[in-house]
């Protein structure tokens, strides 16, 4: 086990991985399973990564795995809600972000989250994801603060 992952333990940080890991090198995919495994039990920390992640192929897998389980008789068409649909994106045991930071002065979400981040904050900075410091983010979260959080409500 490396110095990164004993780190991330000593920390409690628990790691995932969202994306498509069968277009990903074998000796990768195993090092992300491993990861996993390894930070699985730890709970104060979350990470998830997102490698070759794209909204689109996971709504097209969602799709897959909702009409499968429906030809298998788990449920019916009328079964299809919100729930469902979340239980079969790849994200559906994270948390929805309260916040997406997205750098380099683009304002767009580019397929990223689509689904949950329906009640994120955005944030936009036209600092580049290298150089996106400690005081980068420091302004993110103020500007995070200063909202008012209604979650699709009118305020009164």
């Amino acid at each position: 086990m490396n110095e990164d992952v004993q780190e991330l333990q000593k920390q409690k940080v628990r790691v995932s991985f969202i994306g498509d890991r069968e277009r990903l090198p074998q000796d990768i995919v195993d090092r992300m399973n491993e990861i996993e495994r390894e930070t699985a039990i730890y709970s104060d920390f979350r990470v998830i990564l997102a490698l070759n992640y794209g909204f689109r192929d996971d709504m097209i897998s969602a799709v897959k795995k909702i009409a499968s389980d429906i030809l298998d008789r788990k449920y019916l068409i009328s079964g299809i809600n919100e729930d469902r649909i979340n239980e079969a994106l790849s994200t559906h045991d994270t948390p929805y972000p309260d916040m997406i930071i997205r750098t380099s002065g683009e304002q767009r979400l580019s397929n990223f989250l689509m689904w949950e981040s329906a009640y994120a904050e955005l944030y936009f900075t036209p600092v580049y994801w290298p150089d996106f410091n400690e005081h980068d983010l420091d302004d993110a979260i103020d500007a995070y603060g200063r909202r008012s959080r209604r979650f699709g409500k009118i305020s009164t």
